[in-house]
């Protein structure tokens, strides 16, 4: 996956907005919103789902929600707009922001090949599972150059544990800023041949690490 160094700055735009520093000038402690990482459906009708299965219903459309792609991932900033209890697998909800972020598959690769790519640390900030997808937020040091971030998975039928290394390509860029973003990977094909999976990772904060989660 590409990564150019002007799609990290929505992300870090959002998560600043919730930073301190402000004093009282904003009653963050007042505000009742949610930040998740969703995917954007545009039909039947324009809506959000959560990695659980929830579903997020604007509650007025905005101008911008047709320029969404179907299937696309992001990270939503919103509050509920239905205060009473009801279905709680259909919510409707007032939008305040979001930002795109990254989703991809897996590409299937042999270990000779998967020995010769480049493994440039990443920051990790947190890794999990839920539903179909494996969602990491990590950082890394981007100056002016592409970088790549991409999984991978060796294919072991016999063996009931999948697994999956992540690899950062940093294409020979120089240390720059340090930008954050959250990946999506979808892994909804292989759950059923699969009962857990683990994914193996070059941070630079944890060093070489392993992360099993279980798929039952």
């Amino acid at each position: 996956m590409r990564i150019e160094r002007l799609i990290f700055i929505p992300i870090m735009m959002l998560l600043l907005l919730f930073a301190g520093g402000c004093g009282d000038e904003i009653p963050y402690n007042e505000w009742e919103y949610q930040m998740d990482l969703v995917t954007f459906h545009a039909f039947s009708e324009p809506l959000f789902v959560l990695d659980n299965g929830v579903e997020l219903i604007p509650e007025n459309q905005i101008s911008a929600l047709p320029l969404l792609p179907d299937n696309g991932r992001m990270l939503l900033l919103y509050e509920y707009a239905d205060i009473e209890e009801g279905n709680e697998d259909r919510r409707k909800i007032k939008i305040n922001s979001y930002a795109r972020t990254y989703c991809d598959t897996i590409s299937s690769v042999s270990q000779q090949e998967l020995d010769v790519m480049a493994d440039d640390p990443i920051f990790l900030t947190s890794i999990w599972q839920e539903g179909r997808f494996i969602n990491i937020r990590l950082s890394i040091d981007v100056n002016k150059d592409s970088h790549t971030v991409d999984m991978f998975c060796i294919p072991e039928i016999s063996n009931d544990t999948l697994k999956l290394e992540l690899r950062h390509d940093k294409k020979g860029d120089v240390p720059g800023c340090l930008y954050s973003e959250y990946f999506s990977y979808d892994i909804e094909k292989y759950k059923t041949n699969y009962r857990a999976f683990s994914v193996k990772m070059n941070t630079s904060n944890y060093g070489i690490k392993t992360y099993v989660f279980s798929l039952e």
